[in-house]
């Protein structure tokens, strides 16, 4: 889920939103000052087109977000838990490592418009590379132009990627903004 991706990045130095972990609708101690997401916590994709994560502005906005979410199902998971986190703004980008077993590589993949409609967005670019964190540091540094933001962030998850050998690293929306970047979600697949 979610938080463990998100505690595996905050371990690697990569930067997260302040977040709890809610279990029940009770009025959590909230992170930060507001507005928040609140994100429920299941072993899937597409959570906030099926009603999964919701924007709220004040604290009853997050218990009566908790309250529905912890009563659905999604994608025929229960949700158990829920992710409140502090709100990030920033130019939404797109960022995965995927193992490529056939090419004995990774698979370096950016795009530069990222979020929920990625699929529509536009061609992602990529990039087979070996498994080492030089060579897909370099990468990410070819498809992103440089950028030192993103590819001081793309060395950690290349470092993270590999220690814990992963089948996929992905950050989506992997915001950027004037103080660096800030992965808006996590999905890893170990």
């Amino acid at each position: 889920v979610e938080a463990d991706g998100k505690s595996l990045f905050r371990a690697a130095g990569i930067a997260v939103p302040d977040a709890i972990e809610a279990t029940d609708a009770a009025a959590p101690k909230l992170p930060g000052t507001g507005p928040w997401m609140v994100k429920a916590q299941v072993p899937a994709g597409g959570r906030g087109k099926a009603g999964g994560v919701s924007r709220c502005a004040d604290a009853a906005e997050v218990e009566a977000a908790l309250s529905r979410q912890l009563a659905l199902r999604l994608k025929g998971h229960p949700v158990r838990a829920c992710l409140v986190e502090q709100t990030v703004s920033g130019v939404e980008h797109y960022l995965a490592l995927m193992l490529d077993p056939a090419a004995y590589a990774v698979r370096v993949i950016y795009a530069a418009q990222g979020g929920v409609d990625i699929e529509q967005a536009g061609p992602a670019a990529f990039r087979l590379c070996p498994p080492d964190v030089a060579a897909i540091t370099a990468a990410i540094a070819e498809l992103t132009d440089g950028e030192p933001a993103l590819v001081a962030l793309g060395h950690r998850l290349a470092a993270l990627f590999l220690a814990h050998e992963l089948m996929l690293a992905e950050i989506n929306p992997l915001f950027v903004t004037p103080a660096g970047c800030i992965a808006g979600d996590a999905k890893v697949v170990v």
